[in-house]
């Protein structure tokens, strides 16, 4: 049910790059995709996309990308009209789209506690969206800001998979997902 507020961020591919590519490393066209997913996000609000900002800040701040779409579950694509706000240290970004009015949007769950089952909703591998499972096992405190609590669960996490939602059963946002462990 919540596979409709939650879109894949998509590189956009340069053809020039490609034809370089081609040209002055032997590349050929098969070897290179045709989509080129990196992270999630999920619909907060109407035309409103929260994802993490590592996704398109880096982890530096140094290498805004804008060279992306949003990529719906029925594979239509949606630009990004301008950045409403963003965290670097707690790892979010508000993005704002347009056209996606009918598509509705996730709403947070008004309470949740360590042992309840969560779910990850997010762009695996950057290769399309799978839905894990699993339980809240903790939550932690950041240590630099004991007003930032962290979830710990053990539903399937994997690169792309950021800036996604960790949803409980109703289909309601426990958390964003920013981070998996090896």
């Amino acid at each position: 049910e919540v596979r409709q507020q939650v879109v894949e961020l998509e590189g956009v591919v340069d053809p020039q790059a490609i034809e370089d590519y081609k040209k002055f490393a032997g590349m050929t066209d098969a070897d290179f995709r045709e989509q080129l997913g990196f992270c999630t996000g999920f619909l907060v609000d109407v035309n409103v996309v929260l994802t993490a900002s590592h996704c398109l800040l880096g982890s530096m701040v140094i290498d805004l990308s804008n060279t992306f779409k949003l990529r719906t579950a029925g594979g239509k694509k949606h630009d990004v009209i301008r950045v409403l706000g963003f965290d670097v240290k707690r790892d979010f970004l508000f993005l704002e789209t347009e056209g996606m009015e009918s598509y509705g949007y996730l709403k947070f769950a008004k309470s949740y506690k360590v042992g309840q089952k969560v779910f990850t909703v997010g762009n695996v591998h950057g290769e399309g969206i799978a839905i894990r499972d699993g339980i809240m096992s903790s939550e932690t405190p950041d240590i630099d800001d004991p007003n930032v609590q962290f979830i710990r669960y053990n539903a399937g996490t994997s690169p792309g998979n950021s800036g996604g939602p960790l949803i409980d059963e109703d289909g309601d946002i426990v958390a964003l997902v920013f981070a998996s462990t090896g």
